[in-house]
């Protein structure tokens, strides 16, 4: 599953294998579906994660919130991830050391 922008939903799904993400049974744009099969290597891996990574920097950052205090061992919000007591940093997202060029 990934994020993209809604407005490239329709031509991503016509351009590639992706399928638009159904939640209650209606088409979530914004949302695709890609299958394991079609993500088989680093390359083509890559490629999702740099479409799905550029639209979540393009969102607006949210409020940076206090730790959770009961909310289970992890908790995430953008910019920070609680793993217990711990703060860790997510700025970088998942994904971008990869540049999609060659599988290594």
């Amino acid at each position: 599953m990934v994020r993209v922008d809604p407005a490239s939903s329709d031509s991503l799904v016509a351009t590639t294998r992706a399928h638009l993400l159904e939640m209650r049974g209606r088409p979530m744009q914004g949302w695709l579906r890609v299958d394991t099969g079609d993500v088989r290597t680093k390359r083509q891996l890559a490629e999702w994660v740099q479409l799905g990574a550029a639209y979540a920097r393009s969102l607006p950052l949210k409020p940076m919130i206090d730790a959770p205090r009961s909310s289970g061992p992890l908790s995430v919000s953008p910019g920070v991830a609680w793993v217990g007591s711990v703060r860790l940093s997510t700025s970088r997202l998942p994904g971008d050391h990869l540049d999609g060029r060659g599988d290594g």
